[in-house]
């Protein structure tokens, strides 16, 4: 069963892997830049600057981005009050 399964993967693998991958991710690459008119170029600054903006205004419960992409990444536990929680 699993010697079957295999040989079909490695049928698939033979044809696809190599320049024909990388021509296909090429071109989804190039039709999605053009399709959502250069998305990933024209709104860079505004990226960087919510990035890199100061998130001290004191709202209550407000999370940073850094704080947010640490919490998933590491799975710390959240904090709303601003207080340091026990281990």
């Amino acid at each position: 069963m699993f010697s079957k399964i295999n040989t079909i993967l490695d049928t698939i693998d033979a044809y696809v892997w190599g320049i024909p991958l990388i021509v296909l991710i090429l071109s989804v690459g190039l039709f999605l830049t053009i399709r959502l008119k250069g998305v990933q170029f024209t709104n860079l600054g505004r990226a960087f600057k919510y990035i890199f903006k100061d998130e001290t205004d004191g709202k209550h419960g407000e999370v940073s981005s850094f704080a947010a992409a640490g919490a998933r990444r590491n799975r710390v536990p959240h904090q709303t009050d601003g207080t340091k929680q026990a281990d």
